[in-house]
């Protein structure tokens, strides 16, 4: 390393801790001023299940804690409760997955979110719905059975209620049964469920939902749905599809799109972690491989972006996913039609050959990952 490099590097490293203390000062300042006291923080660390639809909840130290931030881990910190693992998870407002919506009168709605991951002690998945209006913060929580603990749902404002689909949820309550779909009032802000029928699109996660113009139709897309696999463990796939779920009769219907995306999961890697680096030097690869001149990208994995025919009018789209285990591989896009011109199995081979080749591992293999029919 030459030394302007060594310069910026403490350079760097002197104003990140500076930005630090600066936090950590602010911090301080804020728990002088504005945290509850210890008791009232021993009193509501735990989150918790409302009683009532809705049981308003609000209390100081979760107000404190949604407007100051702060993890699990960090709140506990602050207050002197130094081992989680015995205390259990603390009330926390840094969460993944929390749906988000903003009323007419510029009230912003925050539902449900996790808070870190199945590992941590601090994880949760939280069921509450959080109103905030200017300084003004309400907190309002559920019975389980009323709303369960939900991530990575849709929320959609539909005149004066918020219609929330989808969940991912704690993995031991994951299953194949028929979409989530719950609708807040934003007058009392209670919830009910909505007992749809058809074709839904089952336990969808991460997902977009779009209001139709007339405001009587949700077209959902995208995201990851859970499955029962023939021959691997339960786990999510991509939908391809698109659903249509009609809000006046509560009617889904599925638009297919499924012969457009298949997935396999890579065999033969065992526990180990491969590196994300992928640079393996063309001259090394056979020129009978397909993939030898499409240079592939990293997106969070390996993509290559394939001619579906000669005249390059459509592509395909061959991802390979978590680096690490299991490794995932995706194709998507006008399959039928790049099979018409290319096999696409040796496809799949030369994919396999690659990243033989590059992670000196092998021999691999590809196992489908197909749905169970469900049996009715």
């Amino acid at each position: 390393m030459t030394t302007p490099d060594i310069m910026a590097e403490m350079s760097n490293e002197w104003t990140n801790n500076l930005r630090k203390r600066k936090l950590d000062h602010e911090r301080l300042q804020s728990l002088s001023k504005e945290a509850p006291d210890r008791q009232t923080f021993l009193q509501w660390r735990s989150p918790r299940p409302g009683r009532s639809n809705p049981e308003n909840l609000t209390n100081q130290f979760w107000v404190y804690a949604i407007r100051h931030g702060g993890s699990s881990w960090g709140l506990s910190q602050d207050f002197g409760v130094l081992d989680e693992f015995q205390a259990g998870p603390c009330f926390s407002f840094q969460r993944y997955g929390q749906a988000k919506v903003i009323l007419e009168d510029g009230r912003r709605v925050l539902i449900g979110g996790a808070h870190e991951d199945f590992y941590d002690p601090g994880f949760w998945i939280y069921n509450d719905v959080v109103v905030i209006e200017d300084d003004k913060v309400t907190i309002y929580g559920y019975p389980l059975k009323t709303f369960p603990p939900t991530d990575y749902a849709s929320a959609t404002l539909v005149g004066n209620e918020i219609w929330i689909i989808g969940n991912l949820g704690y993995r031991e309550h994951r299953d194949e049964a028929p979409t989530k779909v719950f609708i807040l009032n934003t007058n009392d802000w209670s919830i009910r469920v909505a007992e749809c029928h058809g074709n839904s699109p089952g336990s969808i996660w991460s997902h977009c939902a779009e209001l139709s113009s007339d405001g009587k139709q949700l077209l959902i897309s995208s995201g990851e749905c859970h499955c029962k696999l023939v021959g691997l463990p339960d786990q999510s796939l991509i939908n391809p599809s698109l659903y249509v779920l009609n809000l006046e009769n509560f009617s889904w219907t599925m638009f297919s799109r499924e012969s457009k995306c298949r997935e396999w999961q890579v065999s033969g890697i065992s526990e180990r972690m491969l590196s994300r680096s992928f640079d393996l030097n063309p001259d090394t690869i056979p020129n009978s491989n397909m993939l030898k001149n499409l240079l592939p990208f990293l997106q969070g994995g390996l993509q290559f972006r394939i001619p579906c025919d000669p005249d390059e009018d459509d592509f395909l789209t061959l991802t390979v996913q978590d680096l690490g285990h299991p490794v995932k591989v995706r194709l998507q896009g006008e399959i039928e039609n790049f099979e018409k011109f290319y096999d696409l199995q040796k496809l799949l081979n030369d994919l396999l050959e690659l990243i033989e080749l590059n992670y000196g591992i092998g021999p691999l293999k590809l196992v489908p990952m197909e749905r169970q029919k469900v049996v009715n």
